[in-house]
Parts: C-alpha cells; structure tokens; sequence
C-alpha cells in the first residue's frame, strides 16, 4: 500500500509540473497517438494493396497491433524512464540518495520514474481491441479476455525485467545505454506475428528474451481460445526471465561502489 501511494505522489507531481505547459501536454500526447496509428494504418494499406500477412485477416492483425499498443504504452507509462534515469543517477554520483529512502531502491525509483504519457498508447490500444473484437465476434467478457488481460500484465513484466537489467549493468559497466536501444530493436520483432519467423527466432523470443507475449500470444489467446501451450509459452518464460532480472539487480547493488560506479 505505500509503494501505491508512493507512485500516485509521484504522477501526481509529474502531471501537476506538465499541466504547468499545457500546450506542450497535449501536443506531446497527440504526437504519441498519431505515432501509434502507423502501424494500424500500414496495416490497412497493406490488406488493401496485398494479401495481408498470412494466415491472418485484416480484423485479426489489427487486434493484433491494438494489443502490442497497449503493452508498450503501459511499458511507457512504467518502465521505459526507469533505467535512463537510474543509469544517469549512476553517472552523475547522485543514486546514493535512493539508498537513504524509506523504500526498496528499486520499487522507489520504479515509482518515481511512472510517465504518464503512455496511457494515450493504451486508450488507442483499448479502443483498436475492442473495435477488432466486435467485428470478429469475440465475447468482450469471457474467460479468454481475462488470460488476455494476465498475459498483457506478464508482457509488461518483460519490459519490466529488460530495465531491471540494463539498469543493473550501469553499476558494473556504468555506460551502458546501447543496451535500452539494443533491447528496443528487438522489441520491433513483436511487431508482426510470430508465425512469419523461423523457428529459431521464435525459440529466441518466446524463450530467451519472450517479447513475444508483448502481442502474439495475447492475441492468440483472444482469436483461437485458451491452451495450455500458449499459456506455458506466455507465463514460464516471463516468471524465468524476470526472476533473472530482479537476481541480477541484486547482484549489481552489491558491486555498487557509490559516487559513479
């Protein structure tokens, strides 16, 4: 409950000093959701120019796309400022002030770091879902949506474990923000179904770093009900990966030598 009421102080701070620039708010907003219509918009001249991604209609893709808008904005919103922040904190001397604070440092910069901004993404998310639902005939309240909504949670835990990660490596390597781009480039696999790969990147992103459950496995849940494969697949991967990450956090802070590293 305090970590609750530690994040709400903390958007509240961030909203209360954007709201300062109105203007600039809502731009950043608007520039946001016109940059999570591309690919719903690429997507649409695709199916209308070509046959479409194989083995998946129109209506089918764009659930798809809906669902990966909404892991990222929520990504956005708690995890994408995290490690720029803990890494500049590194660089500059100044993390031992976390160290001081009531809290765990991590779950104290975790909630500091919350941006707002993301769920723009995730309402444009939700709205292309639902759109995508209805005209395929999905129950929007049925069993299948709510491991859909358990699988978005475990693909946001992905994102999570990746700047639990790259943070970590700022306090043995300290410059280490090629990683959060590193990791971003593979993020872009999630953009298309998991099916138009071979069977070796699939292994990669569905075991070894599962960005997969960001969109495929989600929607897969929704469009061809629920299994005990894809629910495996979607869940033991994340708990390893982010069990990884939170060992590899702890093992980090022990090597952190105070003031850069």
């Amino acid at each position: 409950m305090k970590y609750l009421k530690l994040i709400t102080r903390a958007a509240s701070i961030w909203m209360s000093r954007d709201f300062a620039y109105k203007g600039d708010f809502f731009i950043k907003i608007f520039a946001l959701i016109i940059a999570d219509m591309v690919g719903p918009l690429t997507a649409f001249f695709l199916y209308q120019s070509t046959w479409g991604i194989p083995g998946w209609s129109f209506e089918q893709f764009l659930l798809f796309q809906g669902t990966l808008i909404i892991v990222f904005g929520l990504a956005r919103t708690f995890t994408s400022t995290f490690p720029w922040w803990t890494l500049n904190a590194i660089n500059e001397g100044e993390f031992d002030q976390y160290l001081v604070k009531p809290y765990s440092a991590l779950m104290y910069l975790l909630a500091l770091t919350v941006d707002h901004y993301g769920l723009g993404e995730v309402l444009v998310g939700i709205i292309l879902v639902v759109y995508s639902m209805v005209q395929l005939g999905i129950a929007i309240f049925s069993f299948s949506t709510l491991f859909y909504v358990l699988l978005i949670i475990a693909a946001v835990f992905v994102h999570l474990g990746a700047s639990i990660m790259i943070a970590s490596m700022g306090f043995i390597a300290v410059k280490s923000e090629a990683l959060i781009h590193l990791f971003m480039r593979l993020t872009d696999f999630a953009r298309y179904p998991l099916t138009v790969y071979g069977f070796g990147l699939r292994v990669f992103l569905t075991f070894l770093i599962p960005v997969a459950v960001s969109s495929f496995y989600p929607a897969e849940i929704l469009l061809r009900g629920v299994s005990l494969k894809v629910l495996f697949y979607g869940f033991v991967p994340v708990i390893v990966f982010f069990a990884i990450s939170l060992y590899i956090w702890k093992i980090a802070m022990r090597k952190y030598t105070s003031a850069g590293g």
